[in-house]
């Protein structure tokens, strides 16, 4: 009897940094007094997902909180 290994399927595709590049080109053009954008969208690329991020952490803590409450009532 012979055992088949199994096929292991990997996904090859490398990472590419599209919102660290956005904010660095918006930046420079910025600078350079190419767009005439708000500060606040040409950093957008570096604030947003960080934004995204702490509320989905926030959302994760609560979450973790009310399942601490429901446990400590129901014992």
């Amino acid at each position: 009897m012979s055992k088949d290994t199994p096929t292991v399927i990997t996904n090859s595709v490398p990472y590419f940094p599209v919102l660290p590049l956005l904010g660095a080109v918006l930046t420079i053009l910025k600078v350079l007094g190419k767009i005439t954008l708000a500060w606040k969208w040409v950093l957008a690329p570096f604030w947003i997902p960080a934004l995204l991020g702490l509320g989905i952490l926030g959302v994760v803590i609560l979450f973790a909180i009310a399942a601490a409450v429901v446990a400590a009532l129901v014992d």
